[in-house]
């Protein structure tokens, strides 16, 4: 029965994408948006403020792998941007959560060496390196949150360890997907944008570029400044230099600076990686997001891989490739948009089913911004952004 109801589901979404210009998908959105608002966020500056979680579990507010999920965020709330601003829509409200999202990274970036020890016992001084801890949200956020009475995240686990094994400390994933983020701003964000002075998309190129030249000067091995130890979960970015270059070069739209050039081994490995694919989603979803930001594969393997390894359907992962290849498609002015993977009979299909109410699910919100832009334009002058979500912006900054 249940299969059923998704075929006719499909088929009434399918024909509703043609028939209003998919404005259900814009509901769906603000819907989602709303959600995140309400159950997993609270914006503003502070420790924890401006993370989304990834998961609510009865009373249980849950935080993992953080700055991954954060690209994604960074990238969603540029999306909007772009929407909006093409819809003559305001833009106050995204341009201040996209700030205070950008403001996250410099916050763990600070926080990081202060969360460990060295071999003496003392703890590190503060320092804005480009070496970034996963989160920070601790149990300061449950007087925020409704009916929350545990935070559980990477932070808490690594602060309630006496060893401080380095769970919380970066990866070489967090950094690949944090680059996709501000590739992203960097693409759908006015280069004027500003909040509090700042210059949004500066702030992002600056945020990639510190965290390369920290790679660069510890030889491609992400360093413990504090322990003097590799970071315990991604530590050797040596295989994802030749992407983690091109796609920074991308991202900060500039020549490469002579210390960055890769060594000759890794476009080599680059090649032999991409050509052969590597057997786990998480590797996959790198040599994706880095083949797209430093355009680096043509279109025929990038629908390929992403045929070979597709997540869907999988209740714990949204299909991350269609996002990568539509933002690539659409910055790039490619119709990558129009192959049989990305057509509009099976993006109907995809974004069809409703994800779960308990899972924030940042990439669902990232797709359905994408489906607007590329298969129903002529909704875009009626995207805007609901007052109620524009009130609990303004309430949540002024907790």
């Amino acid at each position: 029965m249940k299969f059923i109801l998704a075929l006719l589901l499909a088929a009434t979404i399918g024909s509703t994408f043609a028939e209003d210009n998919g404005h259900w998908v814009m509901k769906r959105y603000w819907e989602r948006r709303a959600l995140q608002l309400r159950d997993y966020i609270r914006i503003g500056e502070g420790q924890g403020r401006s993370l989304l979680a990834g998961q609510r579990r009865d009373t249980t507010l849950h935080f993992g792998d953080e700055v991954v999920r954060h690209g994604h965020y960074i990238s969603m709330l540029a999306f909007e941007y772009h929407l909006l601003k093409k819809a003559g829509a305001d833009l106050t409200h995204t341009t201040k959560e996209l700030y205070y999202a950008l403001q996250v990274i410099e916050r763990l970036d600070i926080a990081a060496e202060a969360m460990y020890f060295d071999k003496n016992g003392k703890f590190g001084k503060p320092e804005l390196n480009g070496f970034f801890i996963r989160d920070d949200a601790s149990n300061s956020l449950i007087p925020l949150h409704n009916n929350i009475t545990t935070i559980a995240s990477d932070y808490t686990a690594e602060f309630n360890d006496p060893k401080r094994d380095g769970i919380n400390e970066m990866s070489q994933d967090q950094y690949v997907h944090l680059i996709w983020g501000i590739w992203n701003l960097v693409h759908y964000v006015d280069k004027s944008a500003e909040f509090r002075g700042r210059n949004l998309v500066k702030m992002g190129k600056i945020l990639v570029l510190r965290t390369i030249n920290y790679l660069n000067n510890n030889n491609w091995i992400i360093m413990n400044p504090t322990t003097g130890r590799p970071v315990g979960r991604g530590p050797d970015a040596w295989g994802l230099q030749h992407g983690i270059v091109k796609a920074v070069v991308n991202t900060i739209e500039t020549k490469v600076p002579y210390r960055f050039r890769e060594s000759y081994g890794t476009p080599f490995y680059w090649d032999f990686a991409a050509a052969f694919q590597i057997p786990k989603f998480y590797n996959q979803t790198l040599f994706h997001i880095l083949g797209v930001v430093g355009d680096m594969w043509d279109k025929d393997t990038f629908e390929i891989s992403a045929n070979q390894y597709s997540y869907w359907p999988n209740e714990n992962f949204w299909p991350s490739q269609e996002i990568f290849l539509l933002s690539y498609s659409y910055v790039n002015k490619k119709d990558i948009y129009k192959t049989p993977y990305l057509a509009k009979n099976r993006m109907a299909k995809v974004l069809t089913p409703d994800p779960s109410l308990d899972d924030s699910h940042v990439e669902y919100s990232e797709l359905l911004l994408q489906a607007i832009m590329h298969y129903t334009p002529k909704s875009i002058p009626d995207f805007k952004m609901p007052k109620s979500i524009q009130d609990e912006i303004d309430r949540q900054e002024k907790l």
